[in-house]
């Protein structure tokens, strides 16, 4: 169970999804939120609902969430250690999985316990 206070990291959908039926305000103010860089420019150029966009303000996300970055060489390590695993993923869901320090789920570096949260 998700606790008041705890991280919750987000993937785009989640994001989306969130603002769509309009929880997004009581997330804000209950959770410690994070994503990554990817899923901020996801927000930015694909987020359709419906085939409609959803106006989503990016720059006002980032002052709500804690957002992580990726570097090249971490996710290169990450993508040939994950045995083709991590292939199947959208790129925020691979970067999110890499900033989780995929493949090694169980030993995260992070300094507060969270959940993470995929839409689908």
């Amino acid at each position: 169970m998700i606790r008041p206070g705890e991280y919750v990291l987000l993937d785009t959908t989640a994001i989306i999804e969130a603002h769509r039926q309009g929880v997004w305000e009581p997330l804000v103010h209950g959770f410690r939120l994070a994503t990554v860089e990817t899923c901020i420019e996801e927000i930015d150029t694909g987020n359709l609902v419906a085939g409609e966009r959803l106006e989503i303000d990016t720059g006002r996300l980032r002052m709500e969430m804690t957002i992580c970055q990726v570097d090249d060489a971490t996710m290169a390590e990450a993508v040939l250690s994950s045995e083709g695993k991590l292939q199947i993923l959208h790129d925020g869901e691979k970067d999110e999985c890499v900033n989780l320090q995929w493949p090694h789920r169980d030993h995260l570096i992070w300094p507060h316990p969270f959940r993470l949260v995929f839409a689908s």
